[in-house]
């Protein structure tokens, strides 16, 4: 049974590999995450080889439990780089039914690009649920 690294009375934080601990949760009211970018060098992730190939096949796994755990949204944080490109798109294609709104974080300090590729100053924020965002009326 997976135990909780920080509980009060409003909240509790599991800290963990996904792909054990959501198994084992039975509802959340919301859930956020930010998953490997698959980078293709694996020097970041103690749960996760980002240089192997499976990067959509663990983001569609994990969207579509959260989706199936949160009683509200997913709030999925995400970005586009060369190695994931094609697969990042599929992904907003296979959820884009699920896909309440998106939001744009452009990065003031990024890292800097590699050889000759263009630096990526901008990560994706995916709000995903079963019903349209309600506005502050």
């Amino acid at each position: 049974m997976i135990k909780p690294y920080y509980q009060d009375e409003f909240s509790t934080i599991y800290n963990g590999n996904c792909l054990d601990i959501l198994p084992e949760i039975k509802k959340v009211d919301y859930s956020f995450t930010s998953p490997p970018y698959n980078r293709k060098r694996n020097d970041k992730y103690k749960f996760y080889d980002d240089s192997k190939n499976g990067w959509f096949e663990l983001n569609s796994f994990v969207i579509e439990k959260l989706i199936e755990l949160s009683k509200n949204y997913v709030f999925y944080n995400l970005q586009s780089n060369y190695y994931n490109r094609i697969d990042f798109y599929n992904l907003i294609g296979l959820f884009s039914k699920k896909i309440q709104d998106m939001h744009i974080w452009e990065k003031l300090n990024p890292m800097p690009a590699n050889g000759l590729s263009i630096t990526n100053a901008i990560e994706y924020f995916l709000i995903l649920g079963n019903e349209s965002l309600k506005s502050n009326r």
